[in-house]
């Protein structure tokens, strides 16, 4: 029992080291062994951790967007405003990627439809990102003869 004793103290002196203070007794000593620790832990990224959050509301997205000149906007700056943080087609955050891309899309066609144009894209011939602006449709006026 004294070699037990001893070896609970000279354990609770290193983990007092890093910071913990919970073992008491061999019980707790050996549940704490079982546990994993923090560093056996992967640490999730920011888009690790967004990877399935729902959606947005299209109001917060059409809100951002209209709130820029010209409506003008690409994928990624949305995402960064609105969600605060960036997906990737590839690797964990592709789920979002994708799910905020089809949520842009059809916020998109909202505006269209709500202020009567049409919303063009330049894309960046390095990066490939589209950056959409809205062009509204050029009134029409009859004459009669």
């Amino acid at each position: 029992m004294e070699d037990d004793e001893a070896a609970i103290n000279i354990v609770k002196s290193i983990l007092t080291k890093i910071g913990e203070h919970q073992v008491q007794n061999l019980e707790t000593l050996s549940s704490f062994i079982d546990t994993p620790t923090k560093s056996k832990r992967k640490r999730l990224t920011p888009n690790e951790s967004m990877v399935n959050l729902p959606l947005k509301s299209d109001g917060e997205v059409m809100s951002y967007i209209l709130k820029q000149p010209k409506f003008a906007h690409d994928l990624f700056s949305v995402q960064k405003n609105v969600y605060g943080d960036i997906f990737k087609s590839r690797g964990s955050g592709k789920k979002m990627y994708y799910k905020t891309f089809r949520q842009l899309r059809q916020v998109r066609d909202k505006i269209e439809a709500a202020y009567t144009g049409k919303f063009r894209f330049t894309e960046d011939q390095n990066t490939r990102i589209k950056e959409y602006f809205f062009e509204p449709m050029a009134s029409v006026t009859i004459t009669s003869q």
